[in-house]
């Protein structure tokens, strides 16, 4: 029922029964009847009133058949519980190389890489990963491993939640898990019924393939059945299985998973109980999602995909820069107007008009400041309190940090949950949500905000408002050292700040040798080359190692060692097995205008192997500062773009 619709229906009838007559009246003594004649026409007074009687008779009638409609009920999030790990899968950053090396297909170059990464992009030293993987075994990470993982990071989750709450696993009506690449049969929704010994009315759902975005989506899926279902409970799972996900490849590009995932899981009780109300601990007031999975780029950039070996793993691709960029301004101009405060919204209406007229009226855009002509930004900070941003890794927090223009103590929930759990896919904004429980505490009303992306490509954010003062002492965050974390994460930015400066030194003198070669006199013109001699030397190009040449299946390198080669050859003379470069300069100008989250782009690019490695630059989750020794590995251009550019 609508109490508001009910009382404007009341009034509405009263007014039409009563008040209009006895005004009728007055008007037929107090104006003249030429006047009244002048705007009811033919018509008697009687005619007009009972007319206006009637015509708010069908009106309260209306609002009160609205106001009795049932409406859709509030969800709120009882409780949640997220997965502490045994000590026993404590796993170290110095322990990546000797499991790396165990393998025995890792390439030592990218063996250093992995470590880098695993230093530089913002973990520490008590995340945890599974025994199975632990061991350097890999025979030992099949099936039943991956459901023993499950088991212990999910169940102790879900007996911890329903002990808090004092909820009994029958009283249950919807359960919902989410696992993007672990979907074994039967469901993991069932394995939670069939674990708990629910009724044989829960009704069981489960998402798989959804990506580090899933947690949030499993939220939405919940609220609507409750929205549908009066006085029930659902219960939310999210988990990421690590064992089942385990690259025991050498690709590079596949290979970085490893380094940042880790063991994971939560648990999340949903009702719309009334009684319930006041001892929940949020609204869940909205959820926004994007996905952009008819664009073939966005739906390509993460990918479940098998290597040249025929070994499974996820692969990343360089243009989710780009994407990820162009789906969180999607959420967010979709998400705006629902938080926003009006001051806000005028400010970003005025800016897009400003712009827009800027554009079509060339001599305005000249008169105009040139703050007027960038994208405005709105204070999202003045739409919420806390932040829960996905801890896909350092690159991606710094820039959400920037963009948002956040401080240090919004970002600190982030920065701890990757430093102390590392990349937790789907359940990291649950971790961020336990962490600030257990060191800032909610006060009641406050607002906080979940952000989650993931392959498809999809970005969903959750809304939801404190429902009562929340200060609570999460298992999972026992321990922890903020002040620590701080000390190590300080270090790493100055050594991070060193290696800028010292790439924007080299960028310099770079910058310098060139203008001193241009004002030197030109070199005369080679000689054409015969295309015998061309042809031999594609062969000697294409014999070195690391270039996957046609004996590995790859593209040849030498158009991207020899392109003044490659134009001398004509189409006939062109061997099967020799390909022109990648991109061409119009193409390579055209991808260098896409918007970027970051300010870099590939201009040019090695042979096929090399260009795997690449990925670490687009996936946010490499710092700015390893982007040169990416460079010197696999000899790739890297092209600094300005501010508008990269808005």
């Amino acid at each position: 029922m609508r109490p508001l619709a009910l009382v404007l229906a009341v009034a509405v009838g009263v007014a039409g029964s009563g008040y209009i007559p006895a005004v009728s009246q007055t008007l037929t003594n107090l104006v003249p009847k030429d006047v009244l004649t002048q705007f009811a026409g033919d018509l008697p007074l009687q005619q007009v009133t009972l007319s206006i009687n009637v015509l708010a008779g069908i009106a309260s009638l209306l609002l009160l058949a609205y106001a009795l409609l049932p409406s859709k009920p509030n969800v709120y999030v009882l409780d949640f519980s997220v997965h502490a790990h045994d000590p026993s899968w404590r796993f170290p950053r110095n322990r990546i190389r000797p499991l790396a090396e165990q393998s025995g297909k890792i390439l030592p170059e990218h063996v250093d890489f992995l470590e880098k990464i695993a230093y530089r992009t913002g973990l520490g030293d008590d995340t945890a990963v599974v025994p199975a993987i632990q061991s350097g075994d890999m025979t030992q990470t099949g099936m039943e491993a991956a459901r023993f993982e499950f088991a212990a990071t999910c169940f102790s989750c879900v007996e911890e939640l329903l002990q808090k709450t004092g909820v009994k696993a029958s009283q249950i009506n919807f359960v919902i898990t989410n696992s993007s690449l672990f979907n074994p049969t039967p469901s993991l929704s069932t394995t939670i019924m069939n674990h708990f010994k629910m009724g044989g009315n829960t009704k069981g759902y489960s998402l798989g393939g959804m990506g580090c975005s899933a947690g949030v989506i499993a939220i939405d899926l919940a609220r609507e059945m409750l929205e549908l279902y009066p006085n029930s409970y659902a219960l939310v799972v999210s988990h990421e299985n690590i064992t089942n996900a385990f690259y025991a490849g050498k690709d590079p590009s596949m290979l970085l998973i490893n380094c940042l995932f880790r063991a994971n899981g939560a648990a999340v009780l949903l009702t719309n109980k009334p009684r319930d109300t006041r001892r929940s601990k949020y609204w869940v007031k909205h959820i926004v999602r994007t996905n952009l999975a008819k664009d073939d780029v966005a739906f390509n950039c993460v990918m479940q995909t098998e290597d040249e070996e025929k070994l499974v793993g996820v692969r990343l691709t360089k243009d989710i820069v780009g994407v990820g960029t162009r789906a969180l301004q999607g959420n967010m101009t979709k998400l705006g107007p629902k938080v926003l405060p009006i001051s806000e919204q005028l400010l970003f209406a005025g800016n897009m008009v400003t712009r827009q007229l800027a554009r079509s009226v060339k001599p305005l855009k000249s008169i105009m400041p040139a703050a007027w002509s960038k994208p405005y930004i709105p204070a999202f900070k003045k739409a919420f309190d806390f932040y829960c941003i996905h801890t896909g890794g350092r690159g991606i927090i710094d820039g959400l940090e920037k963009e948002l223009k956040l401080t240090r103590p919004q970002v600190e929930p982030s920065r701890a949950s990757l430093f102390r759990f590392g990349n937790t896919s789907s359940t990291s904004v649950w971790y961020e949500l336990a962490y600030i429980e257990t060191f800032q505490g909610v006060a009641a009303g406050k607002r906080v905000w979940q952000l989650a992306f993931g392959s498809g490509f999809k970005f969903n954010s959750s809304v939801m408002i404190a429902n009562k003062s929340i200060t609570t002492a999460h298992k999972a965050w026992e321990g922890f050292d903020v002040a620590a974390m701080w000390v190590e994460l300080d270090q790493l930015e100055a050594s991070a700040k060193a290696a800028r400066a010292a790439k924007a030194a080299k960028a310099a003198a770079a910058a310098a040798g060139e203008t001193a070669a241009e004002a030197a006199p030109a070199a005369p013109e080679p000689e054409a080359v015969p295309v015998a001699a061309v042809r031999e030397e594609e062969e000697t190009v294409f014999a070195k190692p690391g270039f996957g040449g046609p004996a590995d299946g790859e593209m040849g390198g030498s158009a991207f060692e020899a392109p003044d080669i490659a134009e001398k050859i004509s189409d006939q003379d062109r061997p099967a097995s020799f390909s022109r470069p990648l991109m061409s300069q119009q193409f390579s100008q055209q991808y260098s205008q896409r918007p970027l989250m970051s300010s870099r782009s590939i201009r040019r690019m090695p042979s096929m192997s090399q260009r795997n490695s690449l990925v670490a630059i687009g996936s946010g989750c490499v710092p700015e500062e390893d982007l040169q020794h990416l460079q010197q590995d696999v000899d790739v251009e890297v092209i600094e773009e300005g501010d508008e550019a990269m808005q």
